[in-house]
């Protein structure tokens, strides 16, 4: 597990605890006023040929005043943020988001050895999750 950092750090969670944080955010039982973040790393599958109908949620430019596309993509480009080994593929695409989704969410796609904002239009183009957790920053806990 991560202990909170001056720096971004991407904690890698078992099922349980994230289980246990939406619980806690949706069930509105959360004791604080702290928000708790979470990121999701998927890889890219391909394009879908369904002719699907929905609407598409952007991604954001910040989720506050600390977590924001720019302050992830100096981090995530700058050396490895998360708590296992990790090598980023062509493609592979990271989703930070707020648990109770009121801000939005981040996205960025690994695109020619580098981290970029992006996102994959969910319905015309199909990830796979890889692993999630939670963010976790000084003063900020995900």
């Amino acid at each position: 597990m991560c202990q909170s950092t001056n720096e971004l750090k991407l904690c890698s969670c078992n099922q349980d605890e994230i289980d246990r944080l939406k619980k806690e955010v949706f069930n509105y039982k959360s004791t604080s006023d702290k928000k708790h973040y979470l990121w999701s790393l998927r890889s890219y599958v391909g394009f879908i040929f369904d002719f699907l109908d929905g609407l598409i949620i952007f991604p954001s430019e910040k989720l506050d005043d600390v977590i924001t596309s720019d302050f992830i993509l100096s981090q995530i480009n700058s050396k490895n943020c998360f708590d296992f080994e990790y090598n980023p593929s062509e493609g592979d695409c990271l989703i930070i988001h707020n648990l109770n989704f009121s801000e939005g969410y981040l996205e960025f796609i690994y695109k020619g050895a580098q981290w970029e904002k992006d996102y994959y239009n969910p319905l015309t183009h199909q990830v796979k999750q890889i692993k999630e957790g939670r963010v976790e920053l000084n003063n900020l806990t995900g």
